[in-house]
């Protein structure tokens, strides 16, 4: 380490342990996070109940999603459910969303390899778990690392023969930090001991980080949590002062001997002593409704706030508003009572699924599309991605659907797509385009012009 990076350690409050920027590894230099990652997990995800169940609340309604691996039918349709679903906020109609997805591809009739790693993507986990973690790891620390190693040799060379989830706070980014932009040349994991991973096996995905200096601290996902430090301190600090109140049993503050003008020094300290001893044995639960015995008047002064007056349970609703805020997640999932800004859980759930679920799920299925599209297979013409069906909030209330398709014109098949059923297979091509059309329609049209009108009837 030179001068000028022995400098910059100092001024970035690193150890010379830590600032292995120094460290040169082929053509690029490893560089440095900028945020404490590993007390982001100890102290939000594992450490404080609200980042858990906000984090939670999002990784399981993820989870729930199958995932397929599809064959590209109509890349118009595949490009307009795309730019669709980027802003899933701004969708009115989700039926027409899952109309998109089904019209533009199809689940493919020879699966690869990525279709066995969408069921079981290692020895110990089902997807469902790595969707869980991979969410979870990015939601606290601001990014994820998928670990694919490529097989060499067969049907399948060039694609993952398995994926797992790193721990994305031991990982560091080797960059050639001197070229603009930075150019990542690989990875490390530092547990113990260190880990290199060449960049083909490994898929980044991580939310935008406008730290940027000189140790490519940029390179790295800023998490949540590091606007949030603040909240996250104050919460568990909070939570620190309550255990405290109630081990001691209630307010801090000084006890004395009443009138000690009417006995000698000794009786007093002897008294005192006395006193102290009883009230270390006598804190915490376990010695509730133990009384302690005085043998002099005894007076006490607090000199703390209860946790009434420092109204403690209302700070813990707004710390769990205020990540909820952070996360995009209603907290009204999370019982919130003074939060009712959706008039049913349905709508908060609708809510959770399109605020907080989907975009982190768009941005999985298009690293792992962008990954396999490069560095593991180079495929072209097929795609993962989840199913839309998998959240039957996001689709309109069944009874309404069925009154409107009721009163319009639809073809057979559309009729079935807008329900959310499959076609059977068993309806020939013409039989899927028999309009069906409504009594009205049809009595008013044949009135009308009973000449001309001819439609099959099928009502």
């Amino acid at each position: 380490m030179n001068f000028i990076q022995r400098k910059l350690a100092d001024w970035l409050g690193l150890s010379v342990g830590r600032m292995i920027t120094a460290q040169k590894v082929g053509n690029g230099v490893v560089t440095w996070s900028g945020q404490n990652k590993q007390q982001q997990v100890r102290d939000g995800f594992a450490g404080n109940d609200i980042v858990y169940s906000v984090v939670s609340i999002i990784t399981n309604k993820a989870k729930v999603a199958p995932w397929y691996e599809y064959q590209i039918t109509d890349k118009r349709s595949y490009r307009k459910y795309k730019a669709l679903t980027a802003q899933p906020d701004k969708i009115d109609d989700w039926g027409e969303i899952a109309f998109l997805q089904s019209k533009s591809m199809e689940i493919v009739d020879m699966p690869s390899k990525i279709s066995d790693l969408l069921k079981y993507p290692n020895d110990q986990d089902t997807w469902s778990d790595l969707v869980e973690a991979h969410i979870a790891y990015k939601l606290v620390t601001g990014e994820r690392y998928i670990y694919g190693k490529l097989i060499e040799a067969g049907n399948n060379k060039g694609l993952p023969n398995s994926l797992h989830t790193l721990p994305s706070q031991y990982m560091s980014i080797i960059a050639n930090i001197q070229a603009v932009p930075s150019e990542v040349v690989g990875y490390q994991l530092e547990i113990n001991t260190i880990t290199p991973f060449p960049i083909q096996e490994i898929l980044h995905d991580k939310f935008v980080n406008l730290n940027y200096d000189g140790v490519g601290s940029q390179l790295y996902g800023q998490s949540p949590l590091t606007p949030g430090a603040k909240l996250l301190t104050k919460s568990n600090e909070s939570k620190r002062y309550e255990v405290s109140i109630l081990q001691n049993g209630g307010h801090f503050g000084v006890m004395f001997v009443d009138n000690p003008e009417k006995y000698d020094d000794a009786e007093v300290t002897a008294q005192i002593d006395l006193l102290r001893k009883s009230l270390r044995d006598y804190k915490g639960a376990q010695n509730a409704g133990r009384i302690a015995i005085s043998g002099m008047p005894v007076g006490f002064q607090p000199i703390s706030m209860s946790a009434k007056e420092m109204e403690i349970n209302q700070a813990y609703w707004n710390d769990v508003r205020a990540f909820c805020n952070l996360y995009g997640v209603p907290s009204q999932l999370l019982n919130d009572p003074d939060n009712k800004s959706y008039n049913s859980l349905v709508e908060a759930e609708k809510a959770l699924t399109v605020r907080a679920t989907i975009p982190h799920m768009n941005s999985l299925r298009d690293n792992l599309n962008r990954k396999i599209y490069s560095d593991w297979g180079n495929v072209k013409d097929r795609v993962v991605d989840y199913d839309l069906n998998a959240y039957p909030e996001l689709q309109k209330n069944k009874k309404e659907l069925m009154e409107w398709v009721s009163k319009a014109p639809l073809s057979i098949e559309r009729t079935y797509e807008l329900l959310g059923e499959p076609v059977p297979d068993w309806m020939d091509e013409e039989t899927r385009r028999t309009i069906l059309m409504p009594s009205n329609i049809q009595k008013r049209a044949a009135f009308q012009n009973p000449l001309e009108f001819s439609v099959k009837f099928a009502r």
